[in-house]
């Protein structure tokens, strides 16, 4: 990448030279700039980590090469330490708490904000970092492992929350730390399921959609008592109700139902008793012929269609996470230090979310000029493999398109197929701007 695309894109996110030098300041990272700026080494080291194994030399050279400024590895290496660690900390935060949309108004029947997708993945660290990441381990083996948590807004396009924690730091415990404002849409899988997860939604004027659990126990809002929640779907097929949480004051829910084909529940059961350490019950296999939402979403805004359809979208998570591990080098971690490795994940994030953020520019235009829907996948492979396009990318995207526009959206739109794209999925749910 060309200093100057890396530049423009940092600009364009909030994060120019003078917030950066002020960053640099307050952390202690560069006291005083003489020979070499913080862009220069945050540009560096954010692409020199494209590579997977970053060393002190990858960066110097790195920044040689692309900044014209000459800086020796030692000299990287000092700053490698707490200071480096806080200065890519707080660039990281800075860019993403920029992006967040919350406030705006959107056209899904002027309901949502926002539609937060949320998720975690696992990398594997060095094993010597184990006693600060923890991970798993037996009799005969261990492993470190890390856990990463992203959630991101598919109405801005843009990430809202990142961080790299522990491995025992599980979806439970992260799921309360995730900022709400009223208006928000927050879609999760059943690892971040509780009662006071629902609750909280609803005090902050947020809804949530879930997938039940088998183990999520509801209660009948009429009698108080247990929900008898397989033999109620055997007696009616579907069900559109209000179900009580086990809490203090029995707070309702709405819960949502219907069969699911038989095909599905059979690869469901089947599923379930892979992963399963030990058999499942057959009331568990019994429930797995039907698709059950718990949401805080009224019936006025959306049926069980809709909510089907929404609570899709939280594939696009997963999407992401495959765009890093498989072009972006994510999960590739050398033996390093425990503030090396929290630096070296900065750092990735940072040009991952540069580079998301030129991703939903170039797919405006590339839908608005040659009408074609850009795929996460392609185009993250693509830039990742010719990084010094993306200056030319971003001199287009502020002109006119040209050539580089052209190649994107050649090269990186999704093919004529019969399954929908994320986009015209988007789009037939009604939740862009108007």
């Amino acid at each position: 990448m060309e200093g100057n695309g890396f530049v423009g894109l940092a600009r364009k996110s909030g994060i120019g030279e003078e917030y950066l030098k002020k960053a640099a300041s307050e952390t202690g990272f560069i006291k005083r700039e003489r020979k070499v700026s913080a862009m220069n080494i945050l540009h560096a080291i954010c692409l020199a980590s494209l590579s997977g194994f970053v060393s002190n030399n990858d960066a110097a050279t790195t920044m040689h090469a692309e900044c014209g400024v000459s800086l020796s590895r030692q000299s990287i290496w000092k700053k490698m330490g707490i200071p480096g660690k806080a200065f890519f900390e707080k660039v990281l935060g800075a860019l993403v708490n920029n992006k967040s949309s919350a406030g705006k108004k959107v056209a899904l029947r002027g309901n949502f904000s926002r539609i937060i997708v949320q998720d975690s993945t696992v990398i594997k660290l060095p094993l010597h970092l184990f006693d600060w990441f923890s991970g798993v381990s037996n009799g005969l083996a261990k492993a470190c492992n890390a856990r990463i948590q992203a959630a991101y807004d598919l109405v801005s396009g843009e990430f809202i929350a990142i961080s790299m924690d522990p491995y025992s730091k599980n979806d439970l415990k992260a799921a309360p730390e995730l900022e709400l404002s009223p208006g928000d849409l927050v879609l999760r899988d059943r690892g971040y399921l509780t009662a006071a997860e629902i609750r909280r939604h609803t005090e902050k004027g947020a809804h949530c959609i879930y997938r039940h659990k088998h183990a999520f126990g509801l209660l009948d809002v009429s009698t108080g008592e247990p929900l008898d929640l397989l033999g109620l779907l055997r007696r009616q097929g579907h069900a559109d109700m209000e179900a009580g949480l086990k809490t203090a004051d029995g707070m309702p829910v709405r819960l949502v139902a219907a069969p699911t084909g038989e095909e599905i529940a059979n690869l469901r059961r089947k599923k379930a008793k892979e992963e399963k350490k030990s058999a499942p019950g057959k009331e568990y296999l019994a429930m797995l012929s039907w698709t059950i939402f718990l949401t805080t979403v009224d019936k006025e805004t959306a049926s069980f269609d809709e909510l089907l359809s929404l609570y899709g979208l939280r594939w696009r998570i997963e999407v992401i996470f495959k765009s890093w591990k498989s072009n972006m080098s994510f999960d590739k971690v050398h033996r390093v230090a425990q503030c090396q490795a929290y630096i070296l994940f900065y750092a990735r994030m940072i040009y991952i979310a540069l580079v998301f953020s030129m991703f939903n520019r170039c797919s405006s235009i590339v839908s608005e000029e040659y009408g074609k829907d850009l795929s996460i996948l392609k185009f993250t492979r693509y830039v990742a493999g010719n990084p010094s396009l993306c200056a030319k990318l971003c001199e287009e995207m502020e002109a006119r398109p040209g050539r580089e526009i052209e190649a994107v959206a050649r090269y990186c739109a999704y093919e004529t197929r019969r399954r929908e794209s994320y986009s015209q999925i988007m789009n037939k749910l009604d939740v862009f701007y108007t």
